[in-house]
């Protein structure tokens, strides 16, 4: 028998199984490539517009709303109700941003924990959801430092700057566009189907508290995110459910671009918004309070932001 006919039939059989191969490779490469989302434009974002920054990888950051540029009185309607005055002062903010549709949830910090990014040790009475629930609840008992934790984890999952508000941009994209003492009026107790806070049932339960809302907004503790209606720029619970930490130092004033003042070794930081247990006075919209960076709280969480990079900005 002739060796050539062979040989030629082996090569032949071997080029068809190395076609088939190839197609089946290229056909799991293509499939990888659609299985990884490409990243956001910013470019393309419009003001007021919902996204998700894709993870390099698998999974997305949390959901985020494109804040228009605009103007803020910082301060124009704080404490006037409870004697004190306020000296207003004016900020420009000539560049979009995107700040967390809602407070960040137990289950996106949990997903910080299992990918190593937040640090989840510690005594689970620091660290513990008080029996109330996780998953879509707001994130609590968590430091200043631990919500920076998950902004640079988010920032190395997406490619993206993020990081927490500064004090005037929490100020501002509060009031989406108001002046008055809460985004919903002046009139404190039309605000339970915006806000989750001291009520009614508050003063009736164990707690005994004494200056709660006079309505009922259903809860006692933290409530899911989106259980409440949003302001005018559509984030939710930018008043009530928990008291939010932000990047300013207490006791420093923003700069003139709103951005806040780097500070060394600060030891506090200022919160805004007010939580569940908040009294009424703590939601005015120009309101800010202070707390040690290590304080852990049972209302106290945070939301996330980043910058919208325009191609003139």
């Amino acid at each position: 028998m002739s060796i050539k006919p062979v040989l030629f039939s082996y090569i032949h059989t071997l080029h068809i199984n190395l076609t088939r191969w190839t197609a089946v490779l290229v056909a799991l490469s293509l499939t990888s490539c659609t299985n990884s989302v490409p990243p956001i434009v910013d470019a393309d974002l419009t003001s007021g517009e919902s996204f998700h920054d894709p993870f390099i990888g698998k999974g997305q950051g949390p959901e985020m709303v494109v804040i228009p540029s605009g103007t803020l009185m910082m301060g124009i309607s704080v404490y006037e109700k409870y004697g004190r005055g306020s000296r207003a002062r004016p900020f420009e903010f000539t560049n979009e941003f995107a700040v967390g549709k809602y407070e960040v949830t137990w289950e996106q910090w949990e997903a910080c924990i299992a990918d190593k990014g937040c640090d989840g040790s510690g005594p689970e009475s620091l660290r513990g959801d008080n029996g109330w629930g996780r998953g879509h609840l707001p994130m609590i008992e968590v430091t200043w430092d631990d919500a920076k934790a998950y902004t640079l984890w988010l920032s190395k999952k997406t490619g993206k700057p993020y990081r927490l508000l500064s004090d005037a941009e929490w100020e501002y994209a509060a009031r989406a566009g108001t002046e008055t003492s809460f985004f919903w009026g002046e009139d404190e107790d039309l605000g339970c189907p915006y806000r989750n806070a001291s009520s009614t049932r508050a003063r009736e339960s164990e707690t005994g508290w004494s200056d709660v809302f006079s309505c009922e907004d259903g809860y006692e503790n933290t409530a899911p995110i989106g259980s409440f209606k949003p302001n005018a720029f559509g984030l939710y619970d930018m008043i009530g459910n928990v008291t939010e930490w932000v990047e300013d130092c207490s006791g420093s004033f923003p700069l003139p671009d709103g951005s806040a003042v780097k500070v060394e070794d600060c030891k506090k930081r200022k919160l805004r918004g007010g939580g569940f247990s908040s009294d009424p006075r703590s939601f005015h919209l120009s309101k800010s309070g202070g707390a040690f960076a290590d304080s852990r709280y049972n209302n106290l969480g945070f939301r996330v932001a980043r910058m919208i990079d325009r191609p003139n900005n």
